[in-house]
């Protein structure tokens, strides 16, 4: 009889140290960062409702409760572990559009399987100077309660924030961990945001995080090369040489530039040119790093 009085005193113990234990903060955890963290630029708005180069599978003009699901159970299928979701800093006083971010959020909480989600800020077509832009940008983030949301990817036990600019700004608050990500940075702790002097990857100055660019850079190119640039490209080898020389960059963090961003030809999404080819090489590459990495 003592036995089980004993057994059953130790279950009671057990449930309710349970009950105090707070939920998991993410899927991909701390002690996980010490191998690469693979994230993917993730568009809802802007490039990602560009037309020029490609047509998406299936075409969408907005940002639907369908395209959200299809789009992180897609991005699931890969093996990227973070979606840095975009923001467009001109548009943060859009009530509709931040509701949007909030549903993705609420999605991200019932499909714990989905990437983590961490939010990149772009200002390149906004002037920090304003006064009031570093207050507008946390009342923003805490009113989608980011701190607290189990699915936001986290360094040092806070949410990563990633503003985006084409000159040196200040952002801190104690809430976030803030990174300062430029086409050309200097400092340590400032991340990259284009591929610089190399075509398909390069890395922030500490070494810390390398930039992917897994489509054709057509901005500084005639049409002819343009037009075959999108014939050569057959979906897989931008993805493909994009991966493998920023692994051998060694960085803790791997953004690849982009899931649909149809402005530059960064995609990794299905389209009618390429299908599924490049979303396909994509996980493959990335199963391939898994297992180097628990070699």
């Amino acid at each position: 009889m003592i036995y089980l009085k004993i057994l059953l005193l130790s279950v009671l113990c057990a449930i309710m140290l349970a009950c105090q234990l707070p939920p998991p903060v993410s899927r991909l955890r701390e002690a996980d960062l010490s191998r690469s963290v693979v994230m993917i630029v993730y568009h809802p708005y802007g490039p990602a409702l560009e037309r020029g180069l490609a047509i998406p599978l299936p075409d969408y003009s907005g940002w639907t409760d369908d395209r959200m699901e299809r789009d992180f159970n897609r991005l699931k299928a890969t093996g990227v572990d973070v979606a840095l979701v975009g923001i467009e800093a001109e548009k943060m006083s859009d009530h509709s559009r931040l509701e949007r971010y909030r549903r993705l959020l609420e999605l991200r909480a019932m499909n714990v399987d989905w990437p983590d989600l961490a939010f990149f800020i772009d200002f390149s077509e906004v002037d920090w100077s304003d006064a009031h832009r570093s207050e507008t940008v946390s009342a923003w983030l805490l009113d989608l309660n980011m701190p607290h949301h189990p699915g936001i990817f986290q360094v040092a036990g806070r949410p990563l924030v990633v503003l985006v600019s084409h000159e040196r700004i200040t952002y801190r608050h104690p809430a976030f961990h803030s990174v300062i990500a430029l086409p050309f940075p200097e400092r340590v702790n400032e991340w990259r945001w284009q591929p610089g002097n190399s075509k398909w990857a390069a890395a922030s100055p500490d070494g810390r995080q390398a930039w992917l660019q897994v489509g054709w850079l057509d901005r500084e190119e005639t049409e002819p090369e343009r037009q075959w640039r999108r014939r050569r490209r057959d979906g897989a080898n931008p993805v493909r040489w994009a991966l493998r020389e920023g692994l051998l960059l060694e960085p803790r963090f791997v953004v690849i530039n982009s899931w649909n961003n149809y402005l530059d030809g960064s995609f990794v999404e299905p389209t009618r040119a390429d299908g599924d080819r490049a979303s396909q090489i994509l996980q493959r590459e990335i199963s391939h790093l898994r297992r180097l990495r628990s070699d």
